[in-house]
């Protein structure tokens, strides 16, 4: 249940990325793509992480 809440998270932060508007600086623009970046890097770790405790798959 966790993994699919951080799967589905993960989708709405790529969503979010493909839908910054135009009109944002340059600087601002680089600025929500690197934190977005950030934010996906730290949600694959929690599920590698869910995947690697996961009594069904040990040391996934």
């Amino acid at each position: 249940m966790k993994e699919a809440y951080y799967r589905s998270l993960y989708w709405s932060l790529s969503q979010l990325k493909n839908a910054l508007p135009s009109s944002l600086e340059s600087a601002e623009r680089e600025a929500v793509l690197r934190r977005i970046h950030l934010l996906q890097n730290q949600i694959q770790a929690q599920i590698q992480e869910l995947n690697w405790n996961d009594p069904r798959h040990p040391g996934l």
